[in-house]
């Protein structure tokens, strides 16, 4: 695995998310959760069944039995859902058991992880999986439906910004040491749990930049970036004249503004492209990648 220069271990340049109570992703880029409020009850049989590590073909059997037998996939436990609970235990067959039946991976969770993707990504249940694994994961609840542009709440104390899955990946990340250590100074073992990080977190990124370019094609191309440009024109007028009252005409179509790079949306402060207008990046090092890897040809391609 080629080793990441020192000034790129922090993924970004070394500062971890500020919360600026952001609004997050317009609503017309996500699907609003239309299920049933879920229930939050007590522990049922299929909770225990899910959270069982022992034996996956053992628990993977029970649960088809309790679901032949009527158990409700989608009630809460301790924040949890059956499917978040097979997702923490590390049971991938209970995961493909429960959303043959039914199980919905877009149903919202009162714990800390907001959803079945938050939990997937989450750190705390990390070293159930492998890297590959923790990708096919994501891809495995991608494929069943769930929206990996669904808004997730962040909460710093006071300050909260909803935000989505990969701002909610990288405010896990950055919870952890190895994100705020120099990738030389880290253990063999660390080093290995930051490239596990890294590579799940590029995986989530590059999904949500391929459902955000494709729900952006069915807008109304020129008015699409008549809206990022004079979004560029107020942050440029903003920075050169910081207090002025000088009013811009609103936004004709609402964009979601993120990181074309790393893909986060809040915490971060995002500055345009300055030859096109057309993506935004957090950070010189997202800018210079993101140009490197795609926006070059994309970029000389629009103008």
């Amino acid at each position: 695995i080629p080793q990441p220069q020192d000034g790129e271990a922090n993924l970004k340049g070394g500062a971890p998310l500020q919360l600026k109570n952001e609004a997050g992703p317009p609503r017309e880029y996500f699907s609003s959760y239309k299920g049933p409020v879920p229930e939050e009850g007590g522990r049922s049989a299929l909770h225990i069944a899910c959270e069982r590590e022992d034996n996956s073909e053992h628990a993977r059997d029970v649960i088809r039995l309790l679901l032949m037998h009527q158990a409700n996939p989608n009630t809460l436990w301790s924040g949890h859902s059956p499917l978040s609970l097979a997702i923490a235990s590390g049971n991938d067959l209970a995961v493909t058991e429960l959303l043959k039946h039914g199980a919905d991976p877009n149903l919202p969770l009162s714990g800390a992880a907001r959803s079945a993707l938050c939990t997937a990504v989450s750190t705390a249940y990390e070293q159930q999986r492998t890297a590959a694994q923790r990708i096919a994961l994501v891809d495995k609840l991608l494929e069943a439906g769930a929206d990996i542009l669904a808004p997730v709440t962040l909460q710093e104390g006071q300050r909260k910004a909803v935000g989505t899955v990969v701002d909610y990946a990288y405010y896990e990340y950055y919870q952890d040491r190895i994100a705020h250590t120099p990738y030389h100074i880290l253990s063999a073992s660390e080093q290995e749990v930051f490239q596990t990080r890294r590579s799940l977190l590029e995986h989530i990124t590059a999904k949500l930049r391929e459902c955000v370019i494709l729900k952006e094609k069915e807008w109304d191309q020129d008015e699409l970036r008549r809206s990022k440009k004079l979004d560029s024109a107020i942050h440029t007028h903003v920075s050169k004249k910081k207090g002025g009252s000088h009013h811009v005409e609103e936004m004709r179509l609402p964009f979601f503004k993120y990181c074309y790079q790393c893909g986060r949306s809040v915490g971060v402060q995002l500055s345009p492209c300055q030859h096109c207008h057309e993506v935004f990046t957090c950070s010189d090092i997202c800018k210079k990648k993101s140009w490197n890897e795609r926006h070059r040809q994309e970029c000389l391609g629009l103008l």
